[in-house]
């Protein structure tokens, strides 16, 4: 295609022939024209990319709700899981606490804990004979 030169006759973009744009650069029909076929095929496209779009955001709204389905049956799962060591560390715990007497305290007949035993922690203090260099 190197010999073949640019014909004077161009075509606007709706495909109809019209004169050489030198002559009719200035007349309001063919730029009402041109205009024209230039919004049709905004237009088209716009039509196109919107459908595109919806279609995009259909897809990733099916599948976020099947994540949230998958992430909520994990949840439960998981909700179960922690429920069963719980309950069965409870039932063990109460199996092998000794039995008290209900008479043993009015404390316990009222249904508070007792207090909770803190054992008292001393610190001792290290002899200053030990830091000081030993006599030769």
């Amino acid at each position: 295609m190197e010999g073949a030169e640019p014909s004077p006759e161009t075509h606007d973009v709706s495909g109809a022939s019209s004169r050489w744009r030198g002559e009719d650069e200035r007349d309001p029909f063919v730029l009402a024209s041109d205009l024209t076929a230039l919004a049709s095929i905004h237009a088209r496209n716009a039509e196109a990319l919107s459908a595109e779009t919806d279609k995009k955001l259909e897809f990733l709204l099916k599948e976020c709700a099947q994540l949230d389905l998958e992430c909520e049956k994990i949840f439960e799962q998981a909700h179960a899981q922690e429920e069963l060591p719980k309950e069965s560390s409870r039932q063990e715990a109460m199996e092998s606490a000794p039995k008290q007497t209900p008479t043993t305290s009015r404390k316990l007949d009222k249904g508070t804990e007792p207090a909770r035993f803190v054992p008292k922690v001393t610190r001792i203090a290290p002899k200053p004979t030990r830091l000081l260099p030993k006599p030769k």
